[in-house]
């Protein structure tokens, strides 16, 4: 069996709010279709095991976590609440580790359950360290950080099996402020943009500091050992009120291209496997 057929999935990874939809939407719309391989259209995201899990929450009061109309009491201690008419399930605050951890093992046997062959599957996975001041009910998610992530995935707490699956992992590189402004710029999304993973929702200040430092660093030897054959950084500079929109865009699609399609031609042929990308300068 072939390379691509053993590992078919593009894996996006990184914080709250650093591009992550935004590279899957390049990546299924513009990339993949130029070089012609089949793509399965709807992301595994862990934007739709998280919304399984709330809802689960939501039958015992919701005790792990809370929305902008509850936070207050939150901030005293009082998680618990009940969704009616004016309380919509978005925006939402994890405070805990309960969701995450749940969430986060639904998301890995997904992985899993993707099928071998020449289909294109594509995947994102949040991830980082809670920069919350311990006041915040919002510290107590620290099942993002990827030291965690690692334990668990060692200690057998999270399957592993699923990176089996796994061609290429996508790191969108960018600035914290950078992320505060991708995320000010979302507007609401419809179900079915959530459904079909082409938008994601406002997040909370407090929110997006649940991953406010990147760590990915700390994961890549473990990705390595589960054998993906690349792991590649890709710069995201694109914010759509600067100047240099167009050329950060073209800068992103040129990474995207030549750190992870054209060196699955690499692969396909049998490429050196395991090694982890450098994102390419333009020339």
């Amino acid at each position: 069996m072939n390379t691509l057929s053993q590992r078919n999935i593009f894996l996006v990874v990184g914080p709250f709010g650093d591009g992550k939809t935004h590279f899957l939407n390049l990546l299924r719309d513009v990339i993949v279709p130029e070089f012609g391989f089949p793509l399965e259209y709807v992301p595994i995201s862990d934007a739709h095991t998280i919304t399984k899990r709330l809802l689960e929450d939501d039958e015992t009061s919701g005790v792990n976590h809370y929305h902008p109309a509850t936070r207050e009491a939150a901030l005293v201690g009082d998680f618990h609440h009940k969704h009616d008419d004016s309380l919509n399930i978005y925006p939402f605050t994890v405070a805990g580790n309960q969701i995450i951890t749940a969430m986060t093992i639904d998301f890995l046997h997904r992985l899993n359950q993707v099928p071998a062959g020449n289909t294109i599957h594509l995947a994102e996975w949040s991830l980082g360290v809670n920069t919350n001041k311990p006041s915040e009910p919002a510290s107590r998610t620290t099942a993002f950080s990827c030291d965690t992530i690692a334990q668990y995935l060692h200690d057998g707490t999270y399957p592993t099996e699923g990176f089996q699956k796994v061609f290429a992992v996508i790191h969108p590189v960018t600035t914290f402020d950078n992320r505060l402004r991708f995320n000010a710029m979302r507007d609401i999304p419809s179900s079915e943009d959530i459904a079909l993973g082409r938008k994601s929702w406002m997040i909370a200040p407090e929110g997006m500091n649940i991953t406010g430092e990147d760590n990915f660093e700390i994961l890549v030897p473990v990705l390595q050992s589960f054998g993906i054959p690349f792991i590649v950084d890709v710069p995201n500079n694109v914010l759509p009120d600067e100047i240099r929109y167009d050329e950060a865009q073209r800068e992103i699609i040129f990474h995207l291209r030549k750190a992870v399609l054209d060196w699955s031609e690499e692969v396909w042929h049998g490429g050196e496997r395991g090694q982890r990308g450098q994102s390419i300068e333009l020339g």
